[in-house]
């Protein structure tokens, strides 16, 4: 036998209680951005009207409630939930079609995450709150209200608490139904507010962090934008994102335990700092005697957070099981630069860039193939003509661009070309010493002995032992296999190539290429 009255009962004032959630929307709609109290004004008295039908329907009910009566309530109560809660997609005119505001209500209700929006952003602020307190309420709230309303009518809790959980853990949890709804409930709360604040120390505003909190606790989808977290570009809020998303999927009755029977612990951190007039080590010409000076380049910050949990699962006098997790997340970022430098400053094979990190590697831009030599063509930063004013002072620029000086500066560009990496070993080996110093000024250089270039020594020795062009033998034999390490222009055929003073240009010099920029002026004493 099914007990009508009392399913009507129970359907009814649950109801009224989404009359009462409508309700508050019409009052704060006012103020939220773009006003849709019609909506939700209209929304309220109709759901008010049904709840008390359905109340008076179920009016002389005696309380009586079986196991089948349990499953038809259920389903009721979500298809009456999504019913009712498309009503404000749909007299407030944003969704036209009933239909359509249907399928958007339940997927809300049923935590789906499927949408039929396509402009997100134009839509009041109130129905995207609506939108996400859907999908919140869906995730655990019906079967928790529904609880918190039975005792009114003498109904037995377990009953219907059973149908609407699954797995193994509502067992557990018959004897203390009302108790257990109350912690779990609280449990999703405190989540929930975890995770709004967590979002909003993250970067989103409240609004965004609270719709974010809701959905994300019911591990559901729906967002206030278009491109959903996507379009915060933020790593920090996807790891929040990703973290509470982890843990509202873990079974409640476990977190209960673990929570309040003292088996889980953590720290959550956050840190910022701003550090100005940071240094950098500018290169300058070896004639000064050294080969870098300190300057003072601009200011950034570092910022960021830590998430550290402690779980004792099992702590016995046999058998001890804990398990530890920890997420880190650092963001570094440049605020400005020294404004001589125009908002960028390239050091070494590192780039600097207001509004960017400090950890950016600098890289040429590819060009293609040389047809004729077969090897890889880049773009270099700067053309020969911009290179000299760069480099040279204002006298000397104009002394090698003079007219009938086009022998010079000829000369000088095919020098040029070379530190820009289009250079070839016959051309290196034309360069007079003025001009070799000229073009590789500024290039860290090493003192290595004649002696040991005399009598010759392998290449891996000269370069790690004789000179710290690499830090160890290893690496330098590792980039050496892989055709990454020349000499004055050439590669090095094998890591254990035997150096010898013939290999010196102008008696003197060797040059050592490392990857594809990276030059190394050794120099012979």
């Amino acid at each position: 036998m099914i007990h009508l009255k009392t399913i009507f009962r129970i359907i009814g004032s649950l109801l009224l209680l989404l009359s009462g959630i409508f309700y508050l929307f019409s009052i704060a709609s006012p103020f939220l951005e773009g006003n849709d109290l019609f909506g939700f004004l209209v929304s309220a008295l109709t759901t008010t009207f049904a709840g008390l039908w359905c109340c008076i329907i179920g009016k002389g009910s005696n309380g009586e409630f079986s196991r089948r009566d349990s499953y038809i309530t259920i389903t009721i109560c979500w298809v009456a939930f999504a019913l009712f809660g498309s009503l404000p997609y749909w007299l407030g005119g944003h969704i036209p079609h009933f239909t359509d505001a249907f399928f958007e209500s339940m997927s809300g209700f049923t935590t789906t995450g499927a949408s039929i929006l396509d402009n997100i952003e134009s839509q009041p602020h109130a129905l995207l709150l609506w939108r996400s307190l859907t999908q919140w309420l869906g995730g655990l709230g019906i079967v928790f209200f529904t609880v918190a309303i039975l005792p009114i009518f003498g109904i037995d809790k377990v009953q219907l608490f059973a149908a609407e959980s699954t797995g193994v853990s509502h067992r557990k949890v018959h004897s203390r139904v009302s108790v257990g709804s109350r912690w779990i409930f609280s449990i999703y709360m405190l989540l929930t507010m975890a995770c709004a604040i967590s979002l909003k120390v993250c970067g989103m505003d409240w609004f965004d962090a609270v719709n974010h909190a809701l959905t994300t606790i019911a591990t559901s989808g729906f967002s206030t934008r278009q491109a959903s977290i996507g379009a915060f570009d933020s790593a920090q809020i996807e790891y929040v994102i990703t973290l509470f998303m982890f843990l509202s999927g873990i079974n409640y009755t476990l977190l209960f335990l673990l929570l309040f029977k003292g088996k889980l612990s953590g720290t959550v951190e956050y840190f910022g700092r701003r550090t100005s007039d940071m240094l950098d080590y500018r290169a300058v010409a070896p004639s000064n005697g050294y080969s870098s000076i300190p300057v003072n380049v601009g200011s950034m910050t570092n910022s960021g957070f830590e998430v550290e949990l402690n779980a004792n699962i099992i702590n016995n006098r046999n058998f001890k099981w804990s398990v530890f997790a920890n997420a880190t997340y650092v963001k570094n970022e440049i605020n400005e630069l020294h404004p001589e430098l125009n908002g960028e400053y390239i050091s070494g094979s590192s780039i600097l860039r207001e509004g960017d990190s400090m950890y950016q590697s600098y890289l040429v831009k590819y060009q293609g193939v040389d047809p004729n030599t077969g090897l890889a063509l880049y773009e270099a930063k700067w053309t020969a003509d911009q290179w000299f004013q760069k480099t040279m002072s204002e006298a000397d620029y104009k002394a090698l661009t003079a007219e009938g000086n086009e022998e010079a500066y000829n000369a000088a560009v095919e020098a040029s070309a070379i530190l820009f990496g289009g250079g070839t070993s016959d051309a290196l080996k034309k360069l007079d010493e003025a001009t070799l110093l000229s073009v590789f000024e500024g290039v860290p250089q090493f003192e290595i002995s004649r002696q040991a270039l005399n009598e010759g020594v392998k290449a891996v020795e000269l370069f790690t032992d004789h000179a710290a062009v690499f830090p160890s033998k290893g690496e330098m034999r590792k980039m050496a296999q892989g055709g990454g390490v020349s000499l004055n222009k050439e590669k090095l055929a094998a890591f254990d190539q035997v150096v010898t003073a013939a290999d010196l240009l102008d008696d003197k010099y060797l040059l050592v290429q490392k990857g594809k920029k990276n030059y190394f002026l050794l120099i012979a004493k």
